[in-house]
């Protein structure tokens, strides 16, 4: 049979290569196929039987196996290609088979094929199985609406674009394994088909760009069911695109890739097992936009299979019919926007072991109520894309969210800008809450922290415009923030309603920053185990007014940083503070900066009170500080600029200051404290205690009062007048240095033991206060110690009352203007001290002290008593005085007579050294005399001993011993151009003729065997001294001193060697015989 070719074949004709010739060769099964033979290229295309173009023949009938290769003329050709109508309107051809070589299958090469109903696909490469011409598809298998069975070899990894379009006969199809690439529209309008069985293991694709538009290769077809083999590991783009009788599709577990749009438009799909374990894509990409694998809104009901690992981003974007998600244990991640706009999901189970859920995962689930988050350990739920942070569940509706029991981290961002959110149940377990997991949970009213919780990161419930209570039951929070450059960001940021924090009562830890900005916090209780509250806690709460603190444990309240340690409660508006009763310690910084702060209730728990504890309260009037304290850090009240009264209570308190490189800070430094009280049992008053107080005008030291602490008043620059209580035995150091204003002092302390204190390199008078004019010494005072009323320059008299024993060193030293001295003290030992190598007297430097009043019971005068005293002009000694002690006048320049009651027995050494006496009488009744009692006296022109004195004697106005073996001293100014030495004498004492200007010759006869030290001491008017000693006497000292040296030596004949010889003889220049 014969007919004209169409159109479409000669236009095919004209585009076909150029062959030698058409022949036939018979295939294995002796069938003649015609060929068209490419002998330059070594391959074959079969066409039609034909002697010219415009004919064909319907020659081909029943099953046709076309060869790998056939032979032709002795050469052997491989079979590439079906030419475009070779089997056309083969209406008995009933079955084919392809080859495997074959890559290319002309158009309409099996058009009108009707009775074929079998076709063996084994091309592996097949890239072409239809013609593009005039804008029009001719495919190979056009409408070839018979074939019923359709195999693919398992070496094929090719299926061509259009390759069975409109086959509406198949209804199974196998995709074999290794199928790379299914071409667009490879099925497309197959009708029949129901059923795919898709085990290609790697398939690439299953679309193709086709005249601009993207054709999906089962493309209206009406599959219902798809099963996919299980060593498959990606569905391709679009594969079942526009499946609408799919219904149910099961995901195997080998699977790590479902492209973009594999099942969209899909309508009647309802149902996904999803098995794959690791599978990490579910979408495709074009520019910005994101085409998921599924998005059907029919789909109501997705289970993940027990062996699923991670649910991969974009998986069920916009299956607005989803209904039920079960997730399984395995799953361990939750990819980004995997169930994004899933509208009617209304409750979701996370569970245990998802460590991760992407950003966006829950984004516009509107329906989504409620969370029951089981994940132990998830550590992300977020994404940051292109810097916008996607938060998990960002706008879905969810109001409740459970946290499973032994939940341990709730990650970053989980529930942020859920504004529905209202019911949070967190878990016992849980550790850590992340950084804004709650952020912008404007719906949310309540939270309770959980006991285990350790940290909760940066603005984990900023913007809960409506959370108003915070039950904190977390033991041991070390954060609640986050450091972003250079600030720190707290978790409860800018929570605007919040009013009320609820600790728990084990809370143990209150992290930095935790309330930090919260300006609607009114009260604030910490309970009694709380240690440690970190700095910025309470930061700017703008409206918190009450602070019950009831910290018993409590020792920090403070974090450092780079410019020192930040308290925890930095902010102005805090009124009252109140400290529980089991409170013993008030950190260092604990109110720091409570500039409003007015109310400061202290109970007597209190023990120590912490550096810097109340600084800068501006607006505190009044403290009162209880019994129990015994330590006040530095700086703890400074800058109290309204603190008008301090009652100090504090029985045993020893340290009121802190030591900072080596410079103290005292806890008062407050010029503003005007009153200041003491409790009737407080003993002691520590160092520093009102150091710098300089408003405090007013003192009232109780009768308990043992000991005044060293600068504890110092700078009181406004106190006036002072009483020291009889009790204290001990006064430190600068104690009232600097009280500028001070003017009397009403001294009652009896038996004071020390009034200064002592460094490496000076000491420190208790008072040294220029300022001082009248000092009353109660008559039951025993003893005045060192440096008491040292440097009171503006004491003009003084009053030593009879009880008065003791007066230690330098106790009125450097009293200036002291003129005039009442000493009544009856049995005053001493008036002076040995320090070092030194002694120091009472009133060392006094210079112009006048008047000397002695009391008339007066029986002894100490020691050292007026030393010094260069202008006492008179001094009656009391007719009582039995004992005038060392030194007791010495040095008295101006004193001119001193008369000696009969009385008088002992004089001591040095007794009148330097005085300005002109003449001594010495009654019978002295025994004793010690040496250089007269020594110095530069007016001195006479000694007269009284007759019946038994031990001393006065000859020519020298005073001898009793049997003129000493002599003791020859009066300075007496005139006597030559003096005699008594033959007896064997002795001469120290300075016995020093200084004495009114002799020209001494004669020291034969005896004298040993003489004191600078016996001739500034004797510049002796010029011969004549000693009739042969041997030289023993000397305690050098003769004189080099201004003495002009005089003659005369020795006895044959002594001058001897003279000459001995170390203090040798002085003299000119030593001569006799």
């Amino acid at each position: 049979m014969k007919r004209l070719l169409s159109s479409f074949v000669l236009i095919f004709l004209a585009g076909l290569a150029v062959f030698a010739e058409s022949v036939s060769i018979p295939n294995p099964q002796g069938v003649e196929i015609w060929y068209n033979i490419d002998e330059k290229n070594g391959v074959a295309e079969v066409t039609f039987k034909g002697k010219t173009y415009g004919e064909v023949a319907d020659e081909y009938s029943g099953t046709l196996i076309i060869p790998e290769e056939v032979t032709y003329n002795g050469d052997t050709y491989t079979v590439s290609s079906i030419g475009g109508n070779a089997f056309a309107d083969c209406k008995n051809l009933t079955g084919i088979t392809i080859p495997e070589k074959v890559t290319r299958i002309g158009g309409h090469a099996f058009r009108g094929c009707v009775s074929l109903s079998q076709v063996n696909f084994n091309a592996i490469n097949c890239v072409d199985a239809a013609e593009q011409k005039g804008g029009k598809t001719y495919a190979a298998f056009e409408d070839c609406k018979s074939i019923t069975n359709l195999n693919f070899g398992d070496k094929v990894v090719y299926i061509p674009d259009y390759a069975f379009w409109g086959c509406s006969g198949i209804k199974e199809i196998t995709i074999p394994e290794n199928v790379k690439k299914i071409g667009g529209g490879a099925f497309y309008d197959c009708t029949g088909i129901t059923k795919i069985v898709f085990n290609a293991a790697n398939c690439l694709s299953a679309a193709s760009n086709l005249n601009g538009k993207n054709v999906p290769a089962f493309m209206n077809t009406s599959v219902s069911v798809v099963e996919i083999g299980p060593l498959v590991t990606s569905i391709p783009d679009y594969a079942f695109f526009g499946c609408k009788g799919l219904s149910t599709i099961t995901i195997p577990e080998s699977v790590t890739r479902i492209g973009g749009g594999a099942f969209r438009e899909c309508p009647n799909l309802t149902s996904v097992n999803f098995n794959a374990v690791h599978c990490s894509t579910s979408f495709s990409t074009s520019g910005e936009s994101v085409l998921p694998a599924f998005g059907n809104p029919s789909i109501t009901t997705v289970v993940f299979g027990n062996k699923v690992e991670e649910v991969p981003s974009y998986l069920f974007w916009g299956c607005k019919g989803l209904t039920n998600v079960t997730f399984t244990e395995n799953i361990k991640s939750i990819g980004n926007a995997a169930f994004y706009d899933c509208i009617s999901l209304q409750s979701v189970e996370i569970p245990s072991g998802v460590t991760s859920i992407g950003g966006h995962a829950f984004k516009g689930c509107s329906n989504l109520a409620t969370v029951n988050f089981g994940a132990v350990y998830c550590t992300n739920a977020a994404t940051m894309e292109k810097g916008q942070l996607q938060p998990a569940f960002e706008n879905a509706s969810i109001t409740t969210v459970v946290f499973a029991e032994d939940v341990k981290n709730i990650p970053d961002n989980a529930f942020a800008n859920c504004s529905g959110l209202v019911n949070i149940t967190l878990s016992d377990a849980l550790q850590t809450i992340g950084e804004n997991a709650f952020l912008n949970c404007t719906s949310l009213k309540t939270i309770t922290i959980p006991k285990n919780v350790t940290s909760i990161g940066g603005r984990a419930f900023a913007g809960c415009d409506n959370l108003n209570t915070v039950h904190f039951d977390a033991v041991r929070c070390t954060g609640a923030s986050k450091v972003e450059g250079t600030l720190h960001i707290p978790a409860f940021l800018k929570c605007a309603a919040l009013e009320d924090i609820i600790f728990g009562d084990s809370v143990e830890i209150i992290p930095d920053y935790l309330l930090s900005g919260c300006e609607n916090l009114k009260r604030l209780t910490i309970p009694a185990n709380v240690t440690t509250i970190g700095g910025h806690s309470f930061d700017d709460c703008a409206n918190l007014d009450v602070i019950n603190f009831n910290a018993a444990a409590c020792t920090n309240l403070t974090t450092a940083e780079e410019g020192g340690a930040v308290s925890a409660f930095g902010t102005q508006s805090v009124t009252t503070v109140n400290i529980g009763n089991a409170v013993k310690i008030i950190p260092d910084r604990a109110f720091l900066g409570c500039r409003r702060l007015s109310v400061l209730n202290l109970p007597e728990s209190v023990e120590r009170i912490g550096n810097m504890a109340f600084a800068d309260c501006s607006a505190l009037k009044k403290v009162v500080i209880p019994e129990n304290v015994v330590s006040i850090g530095g700086d703890a009240f400074r800058g109290c600029t309204s603190l008008e009264s301090v009652v100090f209570n504090a029985v045993k308190c020893t340290n009121v200051m802190q030591m900072v490189d080596g410079v103290v800070v005292p806890a008062f430094n407050n010029e503003d404290i005007e009153s200041v009280s003491f409790g009737s049992k407080v003993e002691t008053i520590p160092d520093y205690l009102f150091y710098g107080c300089s408003g405090i005008s007013k003192l009232n030291i109780p009768k308990n009062v043992t000991r005044i602490g060293a600068f504890a008043f110092y700078n009181c620059a406004a106190l006036s007048e002072l009483t020291i209580p009889e009790n204290v035995t001990n006064i430190g150091g600068g104690a009232f240095g600097e009280c500028k204003r001070l003017e009397t002092v009403n001294y009652n302390a009896i038996r004071c033991t020390n009034a200064m204190t002592v460094t490496e390199d000076s000491i420190i008078p208790a008072f040294n206060c220029p300022s001082i004019k009248n000092i009353i010494i109660n008559k039951k005072v025993e003893s005045l110690p060192e440096y008491l009323f040292y440097g009171s320059t503006n004491l003009k008299s003084l009053l030593i009352p009879k009880g008065v024993t003791s007066i230690g060193g330098n106790a009125f030293g450097n009293c200036l203007s002291l003129k005039e001295i009442e000493f009544y003290a009856l049995n005053c030992v001493s008036t002076s001290t040995v320090m070092g190598d030194s002694v120091v007297t009472a009133f060392n430097n006094c210079p112009a002290v006048m008047t000397v009043t002695l009391d008339e019971k007066l029986e002894a005068i100490p020691d050292y008593a007026f030393y010094g005293f260069k202008g006492m002009k008179r001094i009656t000694i009391p007719e009582k005085v039995t004992k005038i002690g060392d030194y007791a006048f010495y040095g008295c320049e101006l004193l001119p007579r001193v008369n000696l009651s009969e009385k008088v027995t002992s004089i001591g050494k040095y007794a009148f050294y330097g005085s300005g006496i002109s003449t001594m009488t010495l009654s019978p009744s002295i025994t004793e005399i010690g040496e250089c009692a007269f020594a110095g006296c530069k007016k001195l022109g006479n000694i007269n001993v009284k007759k019946g004195n038994e031990y001393y004697v006065s000859v020519g106005g020298a005073l001898y011993d009793k049997g003129k073996t000493v002599l003791m001293q020859y009066p300075t100014t007496r005139q006597n151009p030559k003096f005699v030495v008594e033959k007896t004498v064997t002795h001469i004492d120290s300075e016995a003729f020093a200084g004495i200007t009114g002799v020209s010759e001494v004669v020291l006869p034969e005896g004298v065997v040993s003489m004191g030290a600078d016996v001739f001491k500034g004797s510049k008017n002796i010029r011969r001294i004549v000693i009739d000693a042969v041997n030289p006497p023993s000397l305690d000292g050098p003769l004189c001193d080099e201004t003495s040296l002009n005089c003659t030596l005369k020795v006895p004949e044959g002594s001058v060697q001897a003279y000459l010889t001995n170390a203090f003889w040798k002085i003299f220049t000119t030593i001569t015989e006799y």
